[in-house]
């Protein structure tokens, strides 16, 4: 019961994003298997950022991408002009990108997911682009990734904890 508790507070803290040190150190001492705990440890102190907050992280960081990732891909010298004159004016549709695995049409459809803070959409998104043009992003990836397992872990052992309560 202890441990049921225990879990569903530190559940509630990750998605507050309210920091949980206390919380976590007690599902410590409770957990029969404390590896469990590891995706959580990170942001024990400062709480894990809302889905929100890196939305609008990964907006402000998204011309950056699109622009060092087009200029990655820019072989000769018109692309490359090209890749300069889009510096200056940035033409996208209002609606999400339907198609295509194009540099553009990739950092499109990871905006229109960033704004509805669907991280786990961005982070696919994301995943579709060549590891040279992932690079203006990889700080923002590693923290949307580390969030996304801390999410998954506090409701893990919020689940095993409840489910453990129905055993005789």
């Amino acid at each position: 019961v202890r441990l049921a508790v225990v879990a569903s507070g530190l559940r509630n803290a990750v998605q507050r994003g309210a920091p949980y040190a206390g919380e976590l150190g007690a599902a410590k001492a409770l957990m029969p298997d404390p590896q469990a705990l590891a995706p959580l440890e990170p942001f024990a102190a400062s709480g894990v950022p809302s889905a929100q907050a890196l939305g609008r992280e990964f907006l402000a960081l998204a011309p950056k991408l699109a622009q060092t990732a087009k200029a990655a891909s820019a072989g000769d010298y018109v692309e490359r002009l090209l890749a300069h004159a889009e510096r200056l004016v940035r033409i996208r549709p209002v609606n999400e990108a339907a198609g295509g695995d194009d540099i553009s049409a990739v950092v499109a459809r990871a905006e229109a997911k960033a704004e509805h803070a669907d991280i786990a959409g961005v982070l696919a998104e994301l995943g579709k682009l060549p590891d040279s043009a992932r690079g203006a992003a990889a700080e923002w990836m590693k923290k949307a990734e580390a969030r996304e397992a801390a999410v998954a872990a506090a409701q893990r052992i919020e689940n095993a904890a409840l489910a453990a309560l129905a055993k005789p």
